[in-house]
């Protein structure tokens, strides 16, 4: 066969055309693949457009939810008339030398969550929500009914839904996460195995269409794997005990799952579980003084002469400002929850107080909640104490299984209508709820006073002692204190704890007499823990028996120092004038124990007179560096006069050492004026010293608190471990080895290492470490003791069993 002769013409024909196929298939895929990534950022858009828009609908539709979460909600926004949330710290490890934030003066101040009282009154160290999670950490939010967690948790997801990351700095990183808030009751448990925070997530969007809802959840959990969300989980607090553990295993899930998405959890201080095994660090709310009521009554007053006089009748009584200062100031040493203050100013400006006791507050709440339902009303309190009732004993009645889950049809109009109210809020997982725990306890008690007690059946819980207290008004509940009474677990003794917070609130109750005995036996007991000395005191001051300024005065000459500063606590909470001429010649003795000084600078300032702050002012002329020091930050808790002299001494000419001795103080001042002061001090004073103590103050401030906590670190890899192996001569592995020197540390330690292992022993509830706390009891360091305590309780908190007696 031959072949066809060659013929350059056809061959450069066929070899252009091949060329020319190329390129056209080159520019024709370049084209394609174009077209292509223009459709798919086309595409993008308009899911990114429909993502903004199903977020800025959500966020909407969340802003406006959160605004209710407060139990004036009837009346006015939370925004309207929310005061700023604020945390009780834990007792710094950095020495004051090192910090001019650090407070000398609360020196040996103890830590107890769950009794706030003595802790506002005197100024105790605190944190905003946001300083506490900036470092990573997550917050166990403790506090007593009333305290304010609800609004905290609201308080802040509205803040991070109204941020704007290039100006909300106070806010910090967290203006760029999501708040995911939920109620326990809303939650779906237990969750899916294939993502554990569907229920959260199912829960926020259950209002929202559909197809935006999927989107929402899609970007959720792409975020929550990179840790840019908060978990703002509330409610944990108002389940009885047997219905906690399935809500923290769900969290322990969602720990495993998304460890760096952070959590914030209410708890109530009596059985949070394992939550502190998870990182969690306890921290309880600062309740409110005298200034901070002031401040809310003036922005309600406001907010209700602009909103709400307008609709009352003609014939309405007028408010003036000096009376609703004056009924402020009759309040029980002008340290109470915000639920107290906010339904007290609620019955004054409606024109229905008839008491300023828990029991009539309440009650009148209850009553004009019912009052809007008009001639249903009995009808309707019937049926809500019913259900509050079922929710305290959710297996006690005959509809007690669902824990007031399902009403029936004679109560179904009577629980819509505390719904629409504000009284009541529908649960998305079924039933319905109480929006403030206290009206649900006083509720129940007048249930239990009609003979439906079932006070012995499952563990004791806070709840169970809020409606203890109400029922005892009616000259009842003995049977029920006396487990509370007979309880031995030293050194903690919780149920005396719990049968004095209930006899507060009716102190003129028969058994309370027993409670007042053993609280005034351990004020005066030398060889009782300090912190529980404390307790005893703030608990007396609460329920504030008769001639108790009587009791503390006698204490005042007890031959033991700790004893005499507890009394002298005591009387500044008081602010009992008969010991106030005591107090003040007992600052001017020579040789006071500087535990005694510390604590009389405190309580005097507590008085905030011109005299008493002048004779304080005396003590920043002293030489004594460490007393100017603490004087000054005493006066800081003064607002009136206290303020006033740190003001003059900050321009004092004659003496450098009483102006830095003021920095000190108006470094402890949360107002303008003083940071003015302060710049002006950095850039004019003339004397280093107090420039540079200033300048200190102010970058101190601009810095994170050295109060925030710092999520734990695994055990064998925290630093003060790896030197305290290092000088004993040890090496550090995971798992036991890391915890044996750990407990070596708690055993052999310096103090501060001993502290830091406390600290550290809160993340590790279990009772094998009682022994090492326990032997850490009566040690001659109070800082140390202190923390042991407290460790104690956070144990006692979580589930550990303890010993009758212990150290």
């Amino acid at each position: 066969m031959r072949w066809p002769p060659f013929q350059w013409f056809w061959f450069l024909v066929g070899y252009i055309a091949g060329i020319a196929s190329l390129l056209v298939a080159r520019l024709a895929r370049q084209f394609l693949l174009q077209m292509r990534a223009r459709w798919a950022q086309r595409h993008q858009r308009r899911k990114e457009s429909r993502l903004s828009a199903a977020r800025r609908r959500w966020r909407e539709m969340w802003i406006r939810r959160l605004q209710g979460m407060h139990v004036a909600a009837p009346l006015f926004p939370l925004e309207d008339v929310v005061q700023e949330p604020r945390l009780l710290a834990w007792p710094t490890l950095v020495p004051p030398d090192d910090s001019p934030l650090v407070s000398q003066v609360h020196h040996e101040w103890p830590y107890a969550p769950d009794e706030p009282e003595l802790a506002t009154a005197y100024a105790a160290p605190t944190l905003t929500l946001p300083q506490a999670l900036q470092s990573g950490a997550s917050v166990l939010l403790m506090g007593p009914a009333g305290s304010g967690k609800t609004v905290a948790l609201a308080w802040l997801a509205l803040r991070m839904l109204q941020a704007r990351p290039d100006a909300d700095s106070d806010l910090g990183d967290l203006a760029g996460l999501w708040p995911w808030w939920v109620h326990v009751d809303d939650l779906e448990l237990p969750p899916p195995e294939d993502d554990v925070l569907a229920p959260v997530w199912a829960a926020l969007t259950a209002d929202l269409p559909p197809a935006e809802a999927a989107l929402l959840m899609e970007r959720w959990r792409r975020d929550a794997r990179k840790g840019k969300a908060v978990l703002l989980l509330d409610g944990l607090d108002e389940l009885p005990p047997a219905r906690r553990p399935r809500v923290v295993a769900f969290l322990e899930q969602v720990r495993a799952a998304y460890p760096d998405v952070r959590l914030v959890v209410a708890a109530a201080p009596d059985a949070w579980g394992r939550l502190t095994a998870l990182g969690l660090v306890p921290l309880g709310l600062k309740i409110w003084d005298e200034h901070r009521a002031r401040a809310f009554a003036r922005r309600w007053l406001a907010q209700w002469q602009e909103q709400v006089a307008p609709h009352q009748a003609a014939d309405a009584p007028a408010l003036p400002e000096d009376v609703l200062v004056r009924w402020f100031l009759a309040a029980p040493y002008g340290v109470q929850t915000p639920l107290y203050w906010t339904w007290r100013i609620w019955q004054l400006t409606a024109g229905d107080a008839a008491g300023e006791q828990w029991p009539d507050l309440a009650a009148g709440y209850v009553r004009r909640m019912a009052a809007l339902a008009e001639d249903k009303a009995a009808r309707v309190q019937a049926a809500w104490e019913d259900l509050a009732y079922r929710r305290i004993w959710p297996l006690s009645g005959k509809n007690g299984s669902n824990a007031g889950g399902e009403a029936d049809k004679k109560a179904a109009s009577a629980l819509e209508l505390g719904a629409r109210y504000g009284l009541l809020w529908p649960h998305r997982a079924g039933g319905y709820g109480f929006l403030q725990p206290v009206a649900q306890a006083y509720l129940a008690a007048q249930v239990v006073a009609q003979g439906r007690g079932e006070w012995l059946t499952g563990p004791w819980w806070h709840l169970l002692t809020w409606t203890l207290g109400f029922w005892a008004q009616h000259g009842q509940g003995s049977e029920a204190a006396q487990p509370l009474l007979r309880d031995g677990r030293l050194p903690l003794i919780p149920g005396l704890w719990e049968a004095a917070r209930a006899v507060a609130l009716a102190p003129r109750v028969g058994w309370g007499k027993v409670v007042y005995q053993a609280l005034a036996k351990y004020v005066q007991s030398v060889g009782w823990p300090w912190s529980q000395r404390l307790r005893a005191v703030g608990a007396l001051v609460r329920a504030r028996p008769p001639r108790l300024g009587t009791f503390f005065r006698s204490l005042l000459r007890h031959r033991d120092p700790t004893v005499q500063a507890a009394a002298v606590l005591g009387l500044g909470l008081l602010r009992d004038q008969v010991a106030l001429p005591l107090l003040r010649e007992m600052l001017a003795e020579e040789n006071l124990p500087p535990l005694v000084r510390r604590m009389l600078f405190l309580a005097l300032a507590r008085y905030d007179t011109r005299v008493v702050s002048e004779e304080l002012a005396a003590w920043l002329l002293e030489d004594d560096d460490a007393a100017r020091r603490e004087v000054a930050e005493a006066l800081a808790l003064a607002p009136r006069w206290g303020h006033e002299v740190l003001r003059e001494a900050a321009t004092y000419e004659d003496d450098l050492l009483v102006r830095r001795a003021a920095v000190y103080g108006l470094a402890h001042v949360d107002e303008p004026w003083a940071r003015d002061l302060l710049e002006h001090l950095r850039s004019e004073d003339p004397e280093w010293l107090v420039s540079n103590a200033a300048g200190q103050v102010l970058d101190a401030t601009a810095a994170s608190s050295p109060y925030a906590p710092e999520p734990p670190r695994p055990l064998h890899e925290e630093p003060w471990l790896l030197a305290f192996a290092a000088r004993q001569g040890l090496s550090i592995a995971p798992g036991p080895p890391a915890q044996e020197t750990l407990r070596r540390a708690l055993l052999e330690g310096t103090e501060d290492e001993k502290r830091r292992a406390l600290r550290r022993l809160i993340h590790l509830p279990d009772e094998r470490w009682l022994p090492e706390v326990g032997s850490l009891l009566g040690t001659t360091s109070t800082p140390v003791e202190n923390d042991a305590i407290a460790t104690l309780w956070c144990f006692y908190w979580s589930g550990v069993t303890l010993p009758l007696t212990l150290g």
